[in-house]
């Protein structure tokens, strides 16, 4: 009894714990040293080393910059569009819609008057979060003659007709006194390639300019600023134009809204203008614009991607070459090495750490460039800022993936070189 239990108290056997804090310092103290070792080799070839941690910087910071970019164009573009879609909602008579053609619309409707009635501007603005309201319809069979450019260039110019409260609904910019247009006087407002093309100058005055359509005179009241639906059009009173067309079927009422109200006053707005039959009527879609937003979100941040991956493609392939030169221009260090004991996988951790450092170098400052060139593009573009986290935290975690991918060959590489041959080498 005496000698087992000298044996157990025995200060030779030490306690599993303690060994497997042995273990765990034994391997700390290993990589420090690697990794103090790679910083040294590192130190001694710094231009090769600044150059390869450029290489992965930048390949990085395109990635992350390209899909940063593209999220803020694609941002600025959703809210572009759902600033236009929530704010403005065109009604047309549905049968155009359906069918396409102003002829089957008048079968279907039949002797049953006016899809908008005159004062329908008027009714509609008093409907809660409506501001402006505003009818627009195209003069059918109309041409303009008597003018030597458009009968030698063969020109088509739209004859539109539209009420004062048009161009407030729509914002379009226009000078003149736009309220001629709620009367059936004969003026006209010219779109600037209209007037272009009938060798009309713009000018704050317009006292005798006038030009003929079908042999009618139409004194030339205002013109259309900026670019927009009615830059080619000549534009008339409204009751002239639904005067000669006797009917408006093809007309469009066009409604602004309150921020945030148009998905809203889509569904109302039927009821206000023809509560007997408001299915006559439809409404633009606000959920169609929703999904061109999405698609046109997605399609930016994939090209983003595609062209980041690319880049990184390539800069694996530039840190891996240097790397191997780097193999090759060690060898006789990689065979005392192996000669003094190193290990093949002890060895090839040399080389797989020094990618390592380098991508994970690389990746911290590819992030920092993505974020300037982030805000860059975005201050000088005047957009709204939006730096997405998950991508710019994802650049160390990229640069890291590629230093080791960039450092797998070479690392294999350098552990199947045999000691004898690697210092015959030298």
């Amino acid at each position: 009894m005496r000698k087992a239990s000298a044996v157990s108290d025995s200060p030779l056997r030490r306690d599993p714990h303690e060994e497997r804090i042995s273990r765990w310092l034994r391997l700390y103290t290993t990589c420090l040293d690697l990794i103090h070792d790679v910083i040294i080799d590192m130190h001694a070839r710094m231009f090769r080393t600044f150059l390869m941690t450029l290489a992965v910087a930048l390949s990085i910071g395109a990635l992350v910059a390209s899909v940063g970019i593209s999220r803020n164009a694609a941002r600025q573009i959703d809210s572009d569009i759902a600033a236009s879609t929530l704010t403005e909602v065109i009604v047309t008579p549905r049968s155009l819609i359906s069918n396409g053609t102003g002829r089957e619309s008048r079968q279907e409707l039949g002797d049953t008057g006016l899809l908008f009635p005159e004062g329908v501007e008027e009714r509609v603005e008093h409907t809660h979060n409506i501001l402006a309201a505003g009818r627009r319809m195209a003069l059918e069979g109309e041409r303009i003659i008597d003018r030597a450019l458009v009968q030698k260039y063969g020109i088509h110019l739209h004859v539109e007709g539209v009420t004062s409260r048009y161009f407030d609904a729509t914002g379009i910019s226009v000078s003149g006194p736009t309220y001629l247009l709620d009367t059936d006087m004969n003026i006209a407002f010219l779109g600037k390639e209209a007037a272009q093309q009938l060798g009309i100058v713009p000018t704050g005055d317009t006292s005798g300019i006038s030009f003929e359509i079908n042999g009618k005179s139409y004194s030339v009241a205002g013109f259309i600023h900026g670019d927009n639906g009615l830059i080619s059009s000549i534009v008339l009173p409204y009751a002239r134009v639904l005067s000669t067309n006797q009917r408006d079927d093809s007309a469009s009422l066009y409604v602004r809204t309150a921020p945030g109200a148009g998905a809203q006053i889509a569904r109302v707005v039927p009821y206000v203008i023809s509560p007997d039959h408001p299915e006559r009527l439809a409404t633009s879609s606000v959920v169609m614009h929703a999904k061109i937003r999405n698609d046109v979100a997605a399609q930016l941040t994939r090209q983003g991607v595609w062209i980041g991956t690319f880049l990184m493609t390539l800069t694996i392939l530039l840190v891996a070459n240097s790397m191997i030169v780097a193999v090759t221009s060690r060898i006789s260090e990689i065979g005392v090495r192996r000669a003094l004991g190193s290990s093949r996988g002890a060895v090839a951790a040399v080389f797989w750490v020094e990618g390592a450092i380098v991508g994970l170098v690389g990746g911290f400052l590819g992030s920092a460039v993505a974020v300037l060139v982030i805000l860059v593009v975005a201050l000088s573009s005047q957009w709204g800022i939006y730096l997405a986290p998950l991508w710019i935290g994802l650049g160390p975690i990229l640069g890291l993936a590629v230093g080791l991918l960039a450092s797998a060959y070479p690392a294999f590489r350098a552990a199947r070189i045999q000691p004898a041959l690697a210092v015959r080498a030298e």
